[in-house]
């Protein structure tokens, strides 16, 4: 702002030097990027696994984990299946997950 003292920063000993050391480092003293995100919702691809073509299916996998214990899960819209696996009391929600979309895989590899 007009009319007031610019803001200076003093540290003692080695940290001032090291502080101005920083100071004057062209590459720090370049101002910052900013990128307006971008967001593009088009699908020009397939997933192929093996000779199977996948453009048509549908699969959602779950993994959750409750007082009664952890289990995974997997729906297939197109083609039709479903099926859920106990995973006992100790595994993690992210382990539940992980399993149920291998357990996806593997059915997708079966078809």
């Amino acid at each position: 702002m007009e009319g007031q003292a610019p803001i200076t920063v003093r540290h003692g000993g080695a940290y001032q030097e090291l502080y101005e050391e920083l100071e004057a480092d062209p590459i720090l003293g370049l101002p910052s990027d900013f990128m307006t995100p971008k967001y593009n919702f088009d699908k020009p691809f397939k997933v192929c696994i093996g000779d199977h073509v996948l453009g048509d299916s549908m699969w959602y996998t779950d993994g959750s984990k409750m007082e009664e214990g952890v289990g995974a899960g997997v729906y297939g819209v197109k083609p039709k299946c479903s099926f859920s696996v106990s995973l006992g009391k100790l595994a993690t929600v992210f382990q539940a997950e992980l399993a149920a979309i291998r357990f996806c895989a593997t059915e997708i590899e079966g078809k």
